[in-house]
């Protein structure tokens, strides 16, 4: 979301005419488009890095799956993680549109002795072999 927001900026203050700008980044290399369409931005991250030893996860477990437990409504809930420079929580459902993202966010992120910089968290269902429909907190 950084790079998104960074790149933002740069249009909106005229710092450079450049499209993309390319930015280095804990990630790497990044180059960043503002699309003509208004506030859209869009980067390739790259490849997402699934090995748990390269992930800010404290659950250093070799699952291919994690689960987490909320105390409050003693749900479960299932997610893979994944870094593309900061780390990600993938939680697949069979709806986007109802999937309960901001509170999943919110627990998330103050989960104890989870993920130690926090996380982003995304919903995802999957529509093809090609074609996710993903929602992010």
């Amino acid at each position: 979301m950084y790079c998104r927001c960074f790149a933002k900026f740069v249009e909106i203050h005229g710092l450079s005419e450049k499209n993309p700008i390319t930015v280095e980044t804990k990630a790497g290399i990044l180059k960043l488009y503002n699309h003509d369409s208004g506030n859209d931005v869009s980067v390739n991250l790259g490849r997402p890095d699934f090995r748990v030893a390269h992930i800010p996860i404290l659950n250093r477990s070799q699952a291919d799956e994690f689960e987490i437990k909320f105390d409050e409504d003693d749900e479960t809930v299932k997610f893979v993680s994944l870094s593309v420079g900061n780390p990600h929580a993938v939680i697949q459902v069979p709806d986007v549109n109802s999937a309960p993202l901001n509170r999943w966010g919110e627990l998330f992120n103050l989960a104890k002795g989870v993920f130690p910089i926090g996380v982003n968290v995304e919903v995802v269902k999957i529509i093809s072999a090609s074609h996710l429909k993903v929602f992010r907190f």
